[in-house]
Protein backbone atom coordinates (compact mmCIF):
# COMPACT_ATOMS: atom_id res chain seq x y z
CA UNK A 1 0.00 0.00 0.00
CA UNK A 2 1.32 3.58 -1.31
CA UNK A 3 1.63 5.98 1.92
CA UNK A 4 0.07 9.43 1.56
CA UNK A 5 3.01 11.28 2.86
CA UNK A 6 5.76 12.24 0.42
CA UNK A 7 8.69 11.68 2.66
CA UNK A 8 9.46 11.24 6.52
CA UNK A 9 12.07 13.50 8.38
CA UNK A 10 13.38 11.37 11.33
CA UNK A 11 16.73 11.97 12.85
CA UNK A 12 16.44 9.17 15.77
CA UNK A 13 16.01 5.56 16.06
CA UNK A 14 13.58 5.42 19.02
CA UNK A 15 15.55 3.76 21.47
CA UNK A 16 17.39 5.12 24.77
CA UNK A 17 18.12 7.72 25.68
CA UNK A 18 15.93 9.54 22.97
CA UNK A 19 12.93 7.42 23.91
CA UNK A 20 13.20 8.17 27.23
CA UNK A 21 12.62 11.45 26.87
CA UNK A 22 9.95 11.26 24.98
CA UNK A 23 8.17 9.36 27.02
CA UNK A 24 9.11 11.96 29.53
CA UNK A 25 7.55 14.39 27.80
CA UNK A 26 4.13 12.52 27.05
CA UNK A 27 3.81 10.66 30.36
CA UNK A 28 6.23 12.89 32.82
CA UNK A 29 5.01 15.98 32.62
CA UNK A 30 8.38 17.33 31.19
CA UNK A 31 7.24 19.69 28.62
CA UNK A 32 10.14 21.30 29.24
CA UNK A 33 12.23 18.54 27.10
CA UNK A 34 10.44 19.76 24.06
CA UNK A 35 12.83 22.62 23.41
CA UNK A 36 15.68 20.19 23.77
CA UNK A 37 14.24 17.58 21.87
CA UNK A 38 13.14 20.44 18.95
CA UNK A 39 16.64 21.12 19.20
CA UNK A 40 18.30 17.85 18.50
CA UNK A 41 15.72 17.65 15.43
CA UNK A 42 17.38 20.71 13.58
CA UNK A 43 20.68 19.97 14.40
CA UNK A 44 20.43 16.03 13.11
CA UNK A 45 17.34 16.33 10.43
CA UNK A 46 19.42 17.48 7.33
CA UNK A 47 17.62 19.48 4.62
CA UNK A 48 14.03 19.71 5.19
CA UNK A 49 11.49 19.84 2.58
CA UNK A 50 9.35 23.71 1.21
CA UNK A 51 6.69 23.41 3.41
CA UNK A 52 3.70 26.32 3.95
CA UNK A 53 1.91 24.65 7.44
CA UNK A 54 3.04 23.07 10.35
CA UNK A 55 0.11 21.00 11.90
CA UNK A 56 0.58 18.67 14.95
CA UNK A 57 -1.34 15.41 15.13
CA UNK A 58 -4.19 15.81 17.79
CA UNK A 59 -4.68 14.36 20.83
CA UNK A 60 -8.38 13.05 22.33
CA UNK A 61 -10.33 15.68 24.77
CA UNK A 62 -10.04 13.32 27.66
CA UNK A 63 -5.69 12.58 26.64
CA UNK A 64 -5.51 16.41 26.17
CA UNK A 65 -7.52 16.89 29.62
CA UNK A 66 -5.51 14.68 31.21
CA UNK A 67 -2.10 15.67 30.16
CA UNK A 68 -2.58 19.38 30.06
CA UNK A 69 -0.93 19.78 26.41
CA UNK A 70 -0.19 18.18 23.56
CA UNK A 71 3.34 17.27 23.23
CA UNK A 72 3.39 17.21 19.06
CA UNK A 73 2.01 20.41 18.84
CA UNK A 74 4.79 21.60 21.62
CA UNK A 75 7.58 20.09 19.42
CA UNK A 76 6.22 21.62 15.97
CA UNK A 77 6.18 25.09 17.39
CA UNK A 78 10.19 24.43 19.04
CA UNK A 79 11.24 22.19 15.74
CA UNK A 80 9.94 24.62 12.96
CA UNK A 81 10.04 28.10 15.04
CA UNK A 82 6.25 29.24 14.13
CA UNK A 83 3.27 29.06 15.50
CA UNK A 84 1.55 25.44 14.62
CA UNK A 85 -1.88 25.36 13.19
CA UNK A 86 -3.86 23.45 14.95
CA UNK A 87 -6.01 21.93 11.77
CA UNK A 88 -6.72 18.34 12.63
CA UNK A 89 -9.16 17.24 15.13
CA UNK A 90 -9.27 13.44 16.82
CA UNK A 91 -12.63 13.02 16.55
CA UNK A 92 -12.63 9.67 18.25
CA UNK A 93 -11.70 8.74 21.24
CA UNK A 94 -9.40 5.58 20.78
CA UNK A 95 -7.02 3.55 22.95
CA UNK A 96 -3.29 4.06 22.67
CA UNK A 97 -1.61 2.74 19.83
CA UNK A 98 1.10 1.36 21.50
CA UNK A 99 -1.76 -0.52 23.43
CA UNK A 100 -2.76 -2.23 20.10
CA UNK A 101 -0.99 -5.25 17.58
CA UNK A 102 0.17 -3.44 14.30
CA UNK A 103 -2.81 -5.13 12.57
CA UNK A 104 -4.82 -3.38 14.67
CA UNK A 105 -3.71 0.18 14.83
CA UNK A 106 -5.40 1.33 10.98
CA UNK A 107 -8.47 0.20 12.52
CA UNK A 108 -8.21 2.19 15.76
CA UNK A 109 -7.15 5.25 13.70
CA UNK A 110 -9.38 5.13 10.43
CA UNK A 111 -12.46 7.76 10.41
CA UNK A 112 -10.92 9.28 13.96
CA UNK A 113 -9.39 12.38 12.72
CA UNK A 114 -10.83 15.63 10.48
CA UNK A 115 -9.80 19.14 9.52
CA UNK A 116 -11.55 21.74 11.45
CA UNK A 117 -14.12 24.07 9.86
CA UNK A 118 -12.91 27.02 8.35
CA UNK A 119 -9.62 25.78 7.60
CA UNK A 120 -7.82 26.14 4.03
CA UNK A 121 -5.55 23.63 2.72
CA UNK A 122 -6.11 24.53 -0.92
CA UNK A 123 -2.67 23.78 -2.69
CA UNK A 124 -1.01 23.64 0.82
CA UNK A 125 2.69 22.04 1.62
CA UNK A 126 1.79 20.65 4.60
CA UNK A 127 4.51 19.42 7.46
CA UNK A 128 2.66 16.80 9.79
CA UNK A 129 4.26 16.52 13.05
CA UNK A 130 4.26 13.78 15.61
CA UNK A 131 6.70 12.53 18.44
CA UNK A 132 7.29 9.03 17.10
CA UNK A 133 6.32 6.78 14.09
CA UNK A 134 6.43 3.26 14.49
CA UNK A 135 3.71 1.18 11.92
CA UNK A 136 3.03 5.20 10.24
CA UNK A 137 -0.64 4.26 10.94
CA UNK A 138 -1.62 7.29 12.69
CA UNK A 139 0.49 10.11 10.11
CA UNK A 140 -0.86 8.08 7.59
CA UNK A 141 -4.82 9.12 8.50
CA UNK A 142 -3.84 12.03 9.07
CA UNK A 143 -2.17 12.59 5.74
CA UNK A 144 -5.33 11.16 4.03
CA UNK A 145 -7.58 13.73 5.87
CA UNK A 146 -4.96 16.64 4.88
CA UNK A 147 -4.88 15.71 1.16
CA UNK A 148 -8.72 15.04 1.35
CA UNK A 149 -9.11 18.75 2.46
CA UNK A 150 -7.09 20.18 -0.12
CA UNK A 151 -3.40 19.83 0.72
CA UNK A 152 -1.10 19.45 -1.69
CA UNK A 153 1.37 17.73 -0.76
CA UNK A 154 2.27 16.21 3.50
CA UNK A 155 5.41 15.22 4.67
CA UNK A 156 6.15 14.00 8.44
CA UNK A 157 8.56 15.02 10.64
CA UNK A 158 9.03 13.03 13.91
CA UNK A 159 12.05 12.90 16.33
CA UNK A 160 11.95 8.71 16.02
CA UNK A 161 11.11 6.70 14.03
CA UNK A 162 10.83 2.99 15.88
Amino acid sequence: MERPFKRVVAPFRYEPPVSDWIRALKFGERFELARGLARLFRRFAGPLPEMDLVVPVPLGRKRFQARGYNQSALLARFMFGKRPLEALLRTQETPPQTELPEKERRRNVRGAFEVKSGVDLSGKRVMLVDDVMTTGATVEECARVLLRAGAAEVSVAVIARA
